[in-house]
């Protein structure tokens, strides 16, 4: 049995030079001391999120043009208030007949499908950027911070601001190897 493959595109050049970034990373920290695997590892995480994220962002292989319709505008809205009749609107559907034929697209509802969406868009921006927490959440369609967070937790297993503070963590306890 052979390893599977996928094809990322990344569309904005910004997106290809951190990729770029961290696979210089990856390749300068590879080596066979245990601080310096740490940091690949680290430069690794964040290259495969970049992919994952790019990759998610893309219409996934739907044969039903209504449902990768939705999926782009999801995509493109994750920050507004999407509702389920809206969406079924877009696609020209009931909502009844929108969330069964979504799910049998997708093998999510459509509901939980918008909100890994916007975890996983979260995931990149406290990655990728400085913004405050409350400023991520907000970027990606929820409406307050607790709320943002208690979601994040849930689906991840770490708030927003573990989440962010883990790769420094790790990068501090290099720092203590070292002495």
């Amino acid at each position: 049995m052979g390893l599977g493959s996928f094809a990322v595109s990344f569309p904005e050049p910004g997106s290809w030079a951190e990729v770029d970034a961290g696979l210089h990373d990856l390749l300068k920290w590879w080596g066979d001391r245990v601080p310096h695997l740490l940091l690949a590892e680290n430069a690794m995480e964040r290259v495969l999120l970049l992919a994952c994220v790019a990759r998610n962002q893309q219409s996934p292989d739907i044969t039903d043009e209504r449902i990768a319709k939705v999926i782009s505008h999801i995509t493109a809205h994750l920050d507004q208030e999407l509702m389920i009749g809206d969406l079924a609107r877009a696609a020209g559907l009931s909502v009844s007949r929108f969330s069964c034929l979504f799910k049998e697209r997708t093998g999510v509802a459509p509901v939980k499908f918008l909100e890994k969406r916007r975890i996983e868009k979260a995931r990149h921006l406290l990655l990728t950027t400085n913004l405050p927490v409350q400023q991520v959440g907000l970027q990606v369609g929820f409406s307050n911070a607790q709320h943002f967070s208690t979601r994040f937790r849930k689906i991840t297993g770490q708030s927003p601001r573990g989440f962010r503070k883990a790769p420094s963590q790790r990068f501090g306890e290099l720092e203590e190897a070292k002495t």
